[in-house]
């Protein structure tokens, strides 16, 4: 099951970069996606950190971690209004 959802989860972000125009590849065979446990790599788990602060934020109603990180951020895609100028 969990490899079927992490191929569902790598089509879609393959499917998205294309979509969005992201030249990070030209084709799907040059598109790499590689999985790493957070635990193992210090920058992963700041972007787990990030994704907590603002699941927790709009989920929860709950600005605790949010409040950390919210001075250094900027908005540049609302995943439902787009992208912002």
């Amino acid at each position: 099951m969990y490899s079927l959802q992490r191929d569902h989860f790598d089509d879609y972000l393959a499917y998205r970069m294309f979509d969005n125009g992201v030249p990070f590849a030209t084709s799907l065979d040059q598109l790499v996606i590689e999985h790493v446990d957070s635990q193992a790599e210090p920058c992963i788990q700041a972007a787990d950190f990030a994704a907590g602060a603002v699941h927790l934020r709009y989920r929860e109603n709950n600005e605790t971690y949010y409040s950390i990180i919210e001075p250094g951020t900027t908005i540049a895609l609302d995943f439902f209004k787009g992208r912002q100028k």
